[in-house]
This record gives structure tokens, C-alpha cells and sequence, in this order.
């Protein structure tokens, strides 16, 4: 039968609709693809150009991808390059160690379990890099598990940023624990002092009576001896806690260690093989005298009780320049450097660490005080110096004392006045103003005054001292203590040298580096009356 025209058209039209909705959908499944294939060209190209390490690896361990970032750092710490279809295990064969860990790791993530780890892989003779591993379930279309992923990121560098991080708030506490302890140790200190100054000038007075019996004479050197241990006991805590009244000065060093040779070597024993050098023309040190001698009193014996079937101690001086690379944290300059060296037992790692500390000792209850090496350690950074111990156990220990030098020139050694210090006929020397705020040392400090020769004119307090120079009671001298409520003795000082040319002795037991002026002389608390004799002629007074 013929199709008529009006079917024609009609199925002629429904060709042309079907051939332009194919062509459509043609063109839609091809705009598909190539987004498609854009995602995935573009995933691919961030995995592979990513820092992250990606693997993946079905469940005989064999890789199914691996990026770039991965496989460049598998060659690296393993020394062979993986491809996809690698059995990871088989690439290990010749490293039984990592092979086990890398086992270990990937057989829990192929049985499922999900999980993240930091671990160290590489050679154990060089730098093993750390890893942070994140390990993910891998599964097919169905759902079931065909495998596992890793994403893996070296975390080296982080890893040592937080240790140094927390290097440094252990050592910020460490250092808040010690300025607690130094602020303690530095107030019982001072009020020891005050305690000890009455008694020491006491026994010194007594002791220098005549017509003592023997008995009494040897009670009193032994209480004076025992006074004595106390005073460097307190000595020791003040330069732990940094506040020791300093007299710096330049100090010949050379002069000073060889001077030392006879006196270590009597301390430390004839076990004991001591030397003594430094340079003639080593420049002088910025401190002080007495004190360094202390400090390096108390490393050779120190070094003694280090060496107890005997040994050899040497004690040494050069001088050295300190630059901007310097290991140590020296402001760079020129310094002095004394070494005390023996061959002792040594310290480990923890006692080197530990060996500042106060009252931290190895030595055993009841031998020593556990100051020693703190003292001399609080003492070098008064001075703007430092402390430094290198020892290993079994080599023995090299303590090294850092001193900035002085530009000034050192003045010889024992070159203080001697005086004459017999109280039965003491030769008038004027009058006195004495200030202190506690009465029992200045009852004391009064009599060694009027021992000397002087009129002792007393006042408790720096108000009461200004009030006696205004109403014009005249004195040669103001002896005064430091620390005093309300006016201290430096402002006393001061106050006293704008009205009167007049000789000024401060005494202390203890002052901050800037309390004390350095034009001022100074006494030490606790005192006997020759180290008074000795001050006040420091001070100006002429006999």
C-alpha cells in the first residue's frame, strides 16, 4: 500500500528529530569524557606533583600506584626504585630490618585497620628520616577490601623544631627555678651574714684577750673555725645566687694561679701531680681577687675528690677571642680563659647537666655541700663570663672559667696595707659614725671600731645618721651598712659626701651589681676586726 505524502513528512520529521537527540547525546557523553578525564588528569597530576609520598598496594603487597614523590624517596633511603606490580617485600630482600618494619606496618592496614603512626626508616649509620603515615582501607566497586593507601610526609624537621621547642621552655623553667632558688638562698644568705658578724667579731675579740688558759683558747679557735666554715659556706650561696658583693678590679691572673701552686698541692695531697702555667704576658682579668681565688680553690679540690687513687691536675691560663660564631654565648670579645683539668672518673651527659645545680653533689651524704661548682658558675656570670665543664666518664673533666679582661693594670699581688692589730694599745684614729639597722652587729662592729683607736658615734638608721650630720656632730669616718629600711647606705653615702669630704666604708652582705656604686669601698659581712682595719685604710684614712 502507498504511503501518502502526509506520512512521509511525518516520518521524515521523526528521523530528524532522532538523528539531532542522538547527536546530542552523543555530544553530552563526549562532554563527559573529557570532564572526566579532566578530573582525572587533574588528580593525577596533584598526586603526582604533591610533597605527600602516596602508595598503594593490594593484599600481597604489591604496589598498584605510586606516585613520584614516593618512589624518588623509596630509592633514596632503601637504594632501589619501586614500579607499580613490585612486590614491596621482594625490594626489601636484602634489608631483613626494614623489611620487617615496612611488614609490620603494612600487614595491619591490609587487614583493615586504619590508622596513623610516625616512624624513622633509613640507614641507621646516617640521619633516618621521620615519617608521619596515614594508612587508609582500599576497595573495590563491590565494596570489598582489595587493598590499602598510605599517605606519607616527612616530618623530620618538625619533629626536631618541637624537641628544640621544648629544649627551650624546660630550659626557661630550669631557669625560673634557679632564680626562685638564688632569690631564696640569696635573702637567707644575707641574714645569715648579719647573724654571723656579731659572732665572728665577737670570738675575734675574745680571742685576741690575754691571759686566756689553754682550754678556753683552743674552745675559741675552735668556734672561730667553725665561724670561719659558716662564712664560706654563706659565700658560696651568695654566688650561686649571683649576689655576692664583687669588688672587680684587673687581676693578673698568671700571677694569681702561679701563686696558687704550693697551696693546691698542700690541699689536694701528694697523690696528687699539680701544675700550674699561664703566660707572663697574659692580659689581666676583669674580677675579683679573692673571689676567683676561691672559685679556683674550689675546682681543684673539686678535681681531688674526682681522682681518688690519685692522678694529675693541671691548672691553666690563656687568653682567647670570642667572635659572632663562637659555640658558646660569650658576648664576642677578648676573655681569659682558666682551665682546670684532671684525670678523674668523669661525668656522664645528666651530671655534666646537673652539675651547677645547688647542693647537687656525687660525692655522697655528708662530703660535700654541692656549691662548689655552682659558686663558681654564678661567680663567672656576675662577672659577664662563663662557665663551661667538658668530661667524659672514665677521661676525666676539663672545667674552663671564661673572664672578660680588663684594660686597666693588675696590681701586684699582696699589695694591701698591713696593719697592727694589737687592741692594747690602739692608737687614736678620731671619730666614727656607725650606721646599721640591727643592733647586735652594730654592738659588735663598734667595739672593733674602738679597738682601733676611734670614738664610735651610733646610729640605727640612714634618717637618724642625716639627722646627726645637720645638727653638726662632726666624725672623720661613716662606716654604714647597705641594706637598711628606707635610706640605704649608698644613698646615705651620697647624702654625707655633698655636705663633707669625709671617708665612706660601706658594708654588706650582699648587694646587686648596680647597688653599690664602685667608687665606694666596701666590707664584706661577716667580718673580723683586721679585715675592718684593712677596709677602712681602702677607704682613704690615713694613720
Amino acid at each position: 500500500m502507498p504511503i501518502d505524502i502526509t506520512t512521509r513528512r511525518e516520518i521524515d520529521d521523526r528521523l530528524k528529530r532522532s538523528e539531532a537527540e542522538l547527536s546530542e547525546l552523543n555530544k553530552s557523553l563526549e562532554r563527559q569524557v573529557a570532564e572526566r578525564t579532566g578530573e582525572r588528569n587533574l588528580l593525577a597530576t596533584i598526586v603526582e606533583t604533591t610533597d605527600a609520598f602516596i602508595q598503594v598496594a593490594d593484599l600481597d603487597y604489591r604496589f598498584l600506584a605510586i606516585n613520584k614523590a614516593s618512589a624518588d624517596e623509596f630509592e633514596r633511603i632503601f637504594g632501589v626504585r619501586p614500579s607499580v606490580g613490585d612486590s614491596m617485600l621482594n625490594l626489601l630482600a636484602d634489608r631483613p630490618e626494614d623489611q620487617a618494619a615496612v611488614k609490620a606496618l603494612w600487614s595491619r592496614a591490609l587487614a583493615g585497620e586504619e590508622f596513623t603512626v610516625v616512624e624513622e626508616f633509613g640507614d641507621s649509620a646516617r640521619a633516618r628520616p621521620s615519617y608521619e603515615i596515614n594508612f587508609n582501607t582500599l576497595r573495590g566497586n563491590d565494596g570489598k577490601r582489595i587493598g590499602a593507601f598510605q599517605i606519607v610526609y616527612d616530618v623530620t624537621e618538625r619533629l626536631r623544631d618541637q624537641a628544640q621547642l621544648a629544649e627551650a621552655q624546660d630550659a626557661l623553667r630550669q631557669s625560673q627555678k634557679l632564680e626562685a632558688i638564688g632569690q631564696l638562698t640569696g635573702g637567707v644568705a644575707h641574714d645569715f651574714n648579719n647573724l654571723l658578724t656579731p659572732i665572728i667579731g665577737g670570738l675575734d675579740i675574745l680571742q685576741r684577750r690575754a691571759g686566756l688558759d689553754e682550754r678556753t683558747g683552743r674552745i675559741l679557735s675552735g668556734a672561730i673555725l667553725a665561724a670561719e666554715r659558716a662564712k664560706t659556706l654563706v659565700q658560696r650561696l651568695l654566688a650561686f645566687s649571683r649576689r655576692q658583693p664583687l669588688q672587680p678590679a684587673a687581676v693578673d691572673v698568671a700571677g694569681l694561679i702561679n701563686s696558687m701552686a704550693d697551696l693546691v698541692a698542700s690541699t689536694t695531697g701528694p697523690q696528687i701531680r699539680v701544675t700550674a702555667s699561664a703566660p707572663a704576658d697574659l692580659p689581666a682579668a676583669h674580677a675579683d681577687h679573692n673571689q676567683l681565688e676561691m672559685a679556683i680553690l674550689n675546682l681543684a679540690v673539686n678535681a681531688r675528690d674526682a681522682m681518688p687513687e690519685g692522678g694529675a691536675l693541671r691548672i691553666s691560663a690563656q687568653s682567647e677571642k670570642v667572635g659572632r660564631r663562637h659555640p658558646s654565648a660569650l658576648t664576642p670579645g677578648t676573655y681569659v680563659r682558666v682551665s682546670v683539668a684532671d684525670t678523674g672518673i668523669g661525668m656522664d651527659e645528666e651530671t655534666q647537666r646537673r652539675a651547677t645545680e645547688p647542693f647537687f653533689s656525687t660525692k655522697g651524704i655528708g662530703k660535700g655541700t654541692g656549691l662548689g661548682l655552682s659558686m663558681v658558675h654564678g661567680l663567672a656570670n656576675q662577672l659577664g663570663g662563663a662557665l663551661y665543664i667538658h668530661s667524659r666518664p672514665g677521661l676525666g673533666s676539663n672545667i674552663d672559667l671564661w673572664l672578660p679582661i680588663s684594660h686597666e693594670t693588675a696590681a701586684p699581688a699582696n699589695s694591701g696595707a698591713q696593719l697592727s692589730s694589737d687592741p692594747a694599745q690602739p692608737t687614736p684614729m678620731g671619730a666614727a659614725l656607725l650606721v646599721d639597722d640591727e643592733d647586735v652587729v652594730r654592738e659588735a662592729t663598734a667595739r672593733m671600731l674602738e679597738e682601733l683607736g676611734y670614738e664610735v658615734i651610733e646610729a640605727s638608721s640612714g634618717e637618724a645618721a642625716l639627722k646627726l650630720v645637720d645638727d653638726g656632730v662632726h666624725f672623720d669616718i661613716l662606716v654604714t651598712d647597705h641594706l637598711m629600711p628606707g635610706l640605704s647606705g649608698v644613698d646615705l653615702a651620697r647624702a654625707v659626701r655633698s655636705k663633707l669630704r669625709i671617708p665612706v666604708l660601706i658594708v654588706s652582705g650582699f648587694a646587686e651589681a648596680e647597688g653599690i656604686a664602685p667608687d665606694l669601698p666596701r666590707l664584706t659581712k661577716p667580718f673580723r676586726q683586721a679585715d675592718l682595719s684593712v677596709a677602712i685604710l681602702s677607704s682613704g684614712v690615713k694613720r
